[in-house]
């Protein structure tokens, strides 16, 4: 019996309830599970754990968390989020984030991105605290806004600040599955260096000739300007044709 899955990092999950099913009566009163996860947390399986593999800042105020989930981890669609959890100053908090990964990523890892709110214990606690080797609860991916499995016509995304989220999970997956369709992104952040995935969004543009990128930076732009705000005479101006759009 494969003790292993494809990736080599941790017991199939087959394996592990077979050896639950085998053992869990001579583990009473808790299950084999519970003495599993003393030798790997992600070998879990009567609760869902992922590792902090990787840390990288986005911004001076944001971070992607790269986790690697357990056992029970089912995969997600891009544009789905997840629930974690976390303890902090000796309280447990959970929090909702949306996956900012593709699902084609093959190493079995996703990401999040977290902004650092003012006045965010718990984004703040994420953004500066957690660290590389961490184990954190996490929830199965849910949500009905996913990219479908047939590519949208024309796709429109507006996004603002860490709101991109979403959308980047569903831009990188088009990218991966090289099905980009004919879309407008139009984004809106203070300045270039706080453009989160910045970097990345605009080698996207210039790579992907069906992916066209609008910044709207509005730190940069006057109060009275109105293309600071987003409007329907600033949509129409950007991308004339967004009522056909998906």
């Amino acid at each position: 019996m494969d003790l292993q899955d494809t990736r080599g990092s941790r017991p199939s999950e087959g394996w592990l309830h077979w050896l639950s099913s085998v053992t869990d009566m001579f583990a009473y009163p808790l299950r084999t599970s519970h003495y599993v996860e003393l030798v790997n947390p992600l070998w879990s399986t009567h609760k869902l754990q992922a590792k902090v593999v990787d840390v990288w800042d986005e911004t001076s105020d944001s971070r992607t968390i790269t986790l690697k989930p357990g056992a029970n981890w089912r995969g997600h669609r891009a544009g789905q989020h997840v629930r974690i959890g976390l303890a902090v100053d000796g309280q447990h908090y959970t929090r909702t984030y949306t996956i900012s990964s593709s699902p084609e990523r093959d190493d079995g890892c996703f990401t999040i991105t977290v902004k650092a709110i003012a006045g965010g214990r718990i984004s703040h606690h994420i953004v500066r605290k957690l660290k590389v080797g961490d184990y954190i609860p996490v929830g199965l991916p849910q949500g009905e806004f996913y990219l479908p499995d047939a590519s949208p016509a024309q796709p429109l995304f507006i996004t603002a600040g860490s709101g991109i989220t979403p959308a980047m999970s569903m831009v990188r997956s088009m990218v991966s599955q090289q099905r980009m369709a004919n879309t407008v992104h139009i984004h809106y952040a203070p300045g270039v260096q706080e453009t989160i995935f910045g970097k990345e969004l605009r080698e996207i543009n210039n790579s992907q000739p069906h992916y066209c990128l609008t910044e709207v930076h509005t730190n940069t732009m006057s109060e009275n300007d109105p293309a600071r705000h987003f409007s329907l005479e600033a949509l129409e101006k950007i991308c004339p044709d967004w009522r056909e759009r998906d």
